[in-house]
């Protein structure tokens, strides 16, 4: 939906800061889609996200910089497939303006998960 130019409703919003900030665990319900816009300072120059599930299968997730026809952002998977993490320079000031973390559950059962950042 994001990637086609629509205008999904956000889950929650997230301002990240040059300090490393995290959420309580949120639920994203079975076959269902969290879109979480991440504002960033005009002066920030990168950013980063680690996406924890506790239990169960991971979620699906994905970081896109730049708005819906933006750059989407290689993950690292560890922990075995629990975490995900998302590191990238901005290129341009589009990039840090429009910043949406998605995550799906993709499944019929929901999942937890957690979200630390930082931008700097």
């Amino acid at each position: 939906m994001y990637r086609g130019g629509l205008d999904p409703k956000p889950a929650y919003e997230l301002t990240a800061t040059s300090q490393v900030q995290a959420t309580a665990a949120t639920p994203v319900l079975g076959l269902s889609t969290d879109y979480v816009p991440i504002k960033v300072a005009s002066d920030a120059g990168a950013i980063a996200v680690q996406v924890t599930n506790g239990f169960g299968p991971a979620p699906s997730v994905s970081l896109i910089v730049g708005g819906p026809g933006g750059r989407a952002v290689t993950g690292k998977v560890s922990a075995g497939g629990r975490k995900i993490l998302f590191a990238t320079a901005f290129r341009s000031a589009a990039e840090r303006d429009d910043v949406m973390l998605i995550v799906t559950s993709g499944r019929q059962d929901g999942v937890a998960y957690k979200v630390a950042y930082l931008a700097r």
